[in-house]
């Protein structure tokens, strides 16, 4: 391809990579969105067992409560009835007892309620994380794309400054031709101006042909790197979304550092009740 051509499907290969880098952004965000509403799935699934767990412990207290006041069982409490027996407890005792119950029924009511504060606590916190965390990836693929754009920008403007050049080379070399022609005769410099511009225009050939090989080895180089770096960063995401540390090599193939990653790492384990 040659000039505009050229350029055009130039353009054409770095929207398809914004495009690209687009669609990997938003599989990025939905992968942290379904790790998340995975661990508030797993968060609300304990609220049952807290409460079932409050309902046992206020069985166990009504029980407590049933045999302090009626310690001799049924019998017991049917002689008593009669006046042949009594059970051996006051008033005051009965009284005693059912306070006890009263306060065993409210603590249990309370732990009950702290502990599903907490998990509440915890989705928010875990909601709250990953939009941060989709806003990071965001952010990053949007600086991926503006980095993108401006070697677009600057590789137009070189291919402008060459194409300038080499006119101004060719209206130069035309110049001194005719110049050639006006001083040694019209014939031998047609021959010679025949055969200097094929060279020329191979040499352009050439050029345009070696400029075309690097500059589409540089995107394919650029391309493989970003696809690596995006590859790795999706990864490390996963990871902590699940609770894992990434290795220090995935961690810098993904284009970030230690220090922040093991700090989301530690909040990722806190939310999934791990830490």
């Amino acid at each position: 391809l040659m000039g505009d051509d050229y350029l055009q499907e130039y353009y054409d290969q770095m929207a398809a990579t914004e495009s690209y880098l687009n669609q990997a952004a938003q599989s990025a965000q939905d992968a942290i969105y379904a790790g998340v509403e995975n661990a508030v799935a797993g968060l609300n699934s304990q609220k049952g067992t807290i409460e079932q767990a409050g309902q046992a412990a206020n069985q166990a207290a009504q029980q407590i409560y049933m045999d302090t006041i009626n310690p001799n069982g049924a019998t017991a409490e049917q002689l008593a009835a009669l006046g042949l027996r009594t059970s051996g407890l006051t008033e005051s005792s009965v009284i005693s007892a059912g306070n006890s119950l009263q306060q065993s029924v409210n603590s249990n009511a309370q732990n009950t309620a702290n502990q599903l504060a907490q998990i509440d606590l915890a989705i928010t916190q875990a909601r709250n994380s990953g939009d941060i965390a989709a806003a990071q990836a965001l952010e990053q693929y949007y600086a991926q794309i503006a980095s993108q754009q401006a070697a677009q920008a600057q590789a137009v403007l070189a291919y402008r400054q060459q194409q300038a050049a080499q006119q101004l080379a060719y209206q130069q070399w035309l110049y001194e031709q005719q110049w050639n022609q006006q001083m040694f005769g019209y014939t031998q410099q047609q021959d010679a101006f025949n055969q200097q511009m094929q060279l020329a225009q191979l040499q352009m050939a050439q050029e345009q042909a070696a400029w075309d090989k690097q500059l589409a080895q540089s995107q394919m180089d650029w391309e493989n790197k970003q696809y690596s770096s995006n590859k790795a960063y999706d990864t490390v995401m996963q990871a902590l979304a699940l609770g894992s540390l990434p290795s220090h090599s995935m961690i810098v193939a993904a284009g970030l550092n230690d220090a922040d990653v093991y700090s989301m790492w530690q909040n990722a384990r806190k939310r999934l009740g791990l830490a």
